[in-house]
């Protein structure tokens, strides 16, 4: 599916890889892994299939939606079932959960303990 040729691992995290393309110093190819991360523990981190398969669709899409919004994004294009290839640049280190409900006990109102809940919901 791809042309391009993956060089070096440049980065690492829990949810991808990001390496270089030979010949292509402006480029890199973006992975995305199989792990599921909670909590930033690494004893509740899991392997499951398709997940890379899925983000990579995921991303891939929004973007596409942005670039035809005419909104600037580094992505360039789908280039397997779990890559993708864009510019390279400096990632902003910024994390975004999207919820209905904050859910007792989460994460988020651990870290905002001001915020108030003002109705509760039975599953």
């Amino acid at each position: 599916m791809s042309e391009y040729v993956k060089g070096p691992l440049l980065v690492e995290g829990e949810t991808k890889r990001i390496y270089m393309v030979v010949d292509h110093s402006d480029l890199c190819i973006i992975e995305s892994k199989n792990t599921i991360t909670a909590n930033d523990d690494p004893k509740l981190t899991k392997e499951f299939e398709t997940k890379a398969w899925a983000a990579n669709i995921t991303t891939c899409n929004v973007f596409e939606l942005l670039k035809k919004a005419g909104i600037p994004v580094v992505y360039q294009e789908q280039i397997s079932d779990t890559e993708f290839l864009a510019e390279e640049c400096t990632m902003i280190p910024l994390e975004v959960v999207g919820r209905r409900y904050a859910m007792i006990g989460s994460s988020f109102l651990k870290r905002n303990p001001g915020v108030v809940i003002t109705s509760h919901f039975s599953y």
